[in-house]
């Protein structure tokens, strides 16, 4: 009984362990193995998508980037004032190496809506 339950707990420690360096050495992953790699793109939107922005980290165009540039937008365009930006883009929790950015990163905190629909 009692070896048992101290595989059990090692076992989940492993794991557990596994996820944190996963989430630590990420950038190794995106960097070597993911298809879009470090040139990864993420699109932002209006809700009824006449507005787009797509930021592209690798490139400097970042979140405060975008915000900077929507807040221009919205003083060139009044009918805009107060209108949110949407990302397009989802989480895909099957990425466990991407769970600290999911929790962390800014471009995360936007709301999700689908690319294309009017909310």
């Amino acid at each position: 009984m009692k070896k048992t339950k101290v595989i059990r707990i090692v076992m989940i420690l492993i794991v557990l362990v596994f996820i944190v360096l996963s989430n630590i050495f990420s950038f190794v992953y995106i960097a070597l193995i993911e298809p879009q790699g470090i040139y990864k793109t993420y699109q932002f939107e209006t809700y009824d998508g006449k507005h787009e922005f797509i930021t592209m980290p690798h490139k400097g165009t970042d979140v405060a980037t975008m915000e900077y540039r929507f807040e221009l937008f919205q003083n060139e365009n009044p009918e805009y004032k107060g209108t949110k930006l949407y990302r397009t883009f989802g989480r895909n929790p099957l990425k466990y190496w991407r769970w600290y950015e999911f929790v962390t990163h800014n471009r995360y905190k936007y709301p999700f809506k689908e690319s294309g629909k009017v909310i």
